[in-house]
């Protein structure tokens, strides 16, 4: 992967003489380009971005670019890795995978695995509402689980009130729906005359 971006040195051998150089430049250079800005700005913002940086140049000036194009180069490998097994950023694969062939973690262990990944401004937006959404619940619930119940007493008189209402008598009002279905407002229809055929 970090061949088909140009981002690994020239070998020259001839012989005995294994001698590698400057960067190989082939593949797409907008994207090598794009790489090595994102690690110029990783720095800023991941703390494991930077003490790779730190390891490689070992806090020499002459060293600066070449830790830039280095972490360019890890950066690429650690996102087709992602891409290929379809899974997020993970501190903890990050670290046995720098174990396993024996590299040293640039950063404190406990640090790293602590470390969130970074969201953009609609990810950040949708946690903050989703936030607020919990917040405005448990704000609803609290005084729900403070509020006193209402005695026992209270709720019995309430029971004897509801028996107590008068009940119609419901032969009547049937005996009135009979009489004018329409209801007691509305006027009897009027009786059609006959028609007489002559």
């Amino acid at each position: 992967m970090s061949a088909y971006f140009g981002l690994v040195p020239r070998q020259y051998q001839s012989g005995e003489t294994d001698r590698n150089g400057r960067i190989a430049k082939r593949g797409n250079p907008l994207a090598r380009t794009i790489l090595v800005e994102c690690a110029w700005e990783s720095l800023r913002y991941n703390p494991w971005a930077k003490g790779v940086y730190e390891r490689i140049s070992g806090k020499q000036k002459t060293r600066k670019k070449k830790a830039g194009v280095a972490l360019a180069r890890k950066i690429a490998v650690i996102a087709w890795a992602m891409l290929r097994d379809e899974k997020d950023w993970d501190p903890a694969t990050m670290i046995r995978t720098t174990k396993s062939f024996g590299g040293a973690v640039p950063m404190d262990e406990e640090t790293f695995r602590s470390m969130r990944p970074k969201e953009n401004s609609d990810q950040r937006k949708s946690r903050l509402r989703r936030e607020a959404r919990q917040a405005n619940a448990d704000a609803i619930e609290q005084p729900k689980k403070n509020s006193p119940k209402a005695p026992k007493e209270t709720s019995k008189i309430v029971r004897q009130e509801v028996r107590s209402k008068p009940v119609r008598n419901r032969t009547a009002r049937s005996k009135e729906t009979l009489r004018n279905p329409r209801g007691s407002n509305s006027k009897p229809r009027r009786v059609r005359k006959p028609v007489c055929a002559g």
